[in-house]
């Protein structure tokens, strides 16, 4: 609880911007690259919400409340590694305050359906990070990093990892997707708490 308070620091009338990363159309949508907007997805359906595309923004937006705080639930019209332009203008739209950006992605380099949360590390790789750090020149934004790597460590490598995130989630994978999204919305829950 310590450390998720620690990251997650918001006024009561503060917005909150809640932006999945990933890749559009049906040919990723099931995609691991995809957890981040799988989950977003979730909380939309879960507060039934729905996306209004804006243009000016380069995105859909769903706007809800998590504990009595204004939330902003977000995805790109474009892929993932241009991600960083349409956070950058929701967030000089609505005023936003970085620390109260929250992004959900995808990582690699943790196993498949944990999850950590961090704020104030570089993009280890993963260019949607790399283009959010970029525009909006900071690292200060939390994120809630979803593991998809289902196979031995040892295995992993560059080549491997590239075709790895776009492909689809197995089976097996996939019949664990509902309890992943639980507990990041779990996750998100007890971080508004603040």
């Amino acid at each position: 609880m310590k450390l998720i308070n620690r990251f997650f620091r918001t006024k009561t009338s503060d917005k909150i911007l809640i932006f999945g990363l990933g890749n559009p159309g049906s040919k990723y949508r099931l995609s691991r690259h995809n957890i981040g907007q799988m989950i977003l997805d979730s909380l939309a359906d879960h507060d039934a919400v729905k996306y209004i595309y804006h243009k000016k923004l380069k995105a859909f937006l769903a706007e809800t409340t998590l504990k009595g705080k204004e939330v902003i639930l977000a995805k790109s019209e474009g892929f993932m590694n241009v991600s960083g332009e349409p956070v950058r203008l929701i967030k000089n739209y609505y005023k936003i305050k970085t620390e109260n950006i929250w992004i959900i992605h995808d990582d690699v380099d943790i196993a498949f359906g944990k999850i950590k949360i961090s704020q104030e590390r570089g993009a280890a790789g993963h260019h949607g990070i790399e283009s959010i750090i970029k525009h909006l020149n900071s690292n200060e934004f939390n994120r809630i990093r979803v593991g998809i790597w289902n196979k031995p460590f040892e295995e992993k490598n560059k080549n491997i990892t590239q075709s790895y995130v776009i492909k689809q989630f197995n089976k097996e994978e996939q019949e664990q997707l509902d309890e992943i999204k639980r507990d990041a919305a779990s996750v998100l829950e007890t971080a508004s708490d603040v």
